[in-house]
């Protein structure tokens, strides 16, 4: 299964960073954030389906959890390049702070949420 998820993902991922390393110098700067975005947003999802293929491992006894912190600034950054378009293509101010650090994911399913409406 690992294989069928993976490998088309991987295809699109290489195919984001060739085109946001325009090396043809034929995009403009827009969309070479446009593809960028995709890689990034391409990367997270290849981590999400790892996880999700991980959770049987875990469940088995056969994997040990990592509890880690984040850099609230690097999170801030993140989901600023990430969410941009989507804030300015619903003419949305993106703020984003918050008092504690919060995981990339958490951040992710709030605009989820936040899209539906």
């Amino acid at each position: 299964m690992s294989h069928e998820l993976r490998t088309p993902l991987n295809n699109l991922l290489i195919l984001a960073r060739m085109l946001s390393e325009n090396s043809d110098h034929n995009l403009t700067p827009k969309q070479v954030k446009f593809a960028e975005t995709i890689h990034t947003s391409g990367t997270d999802l290849l981590a999400l389906i790892s996880d999700i293929l991980d959770l049987s491992k875990i469940e088995s006894g056969k994997m040990d959890v990592e509890v880690g912190g984040v850099r609230f600034t690097e999170l801030q950054e993140y989901c600023a390049k990430t969410f941009r378009h989507v804030a300015d293509g619903k003419a949305w101010t993106l703020v984003l702070k918050s008092d504690h650090p919060c995981k990339r994911r958490l951040f992710i399913r709030m605009r989820s949420g936040c899209n539906k409406y």
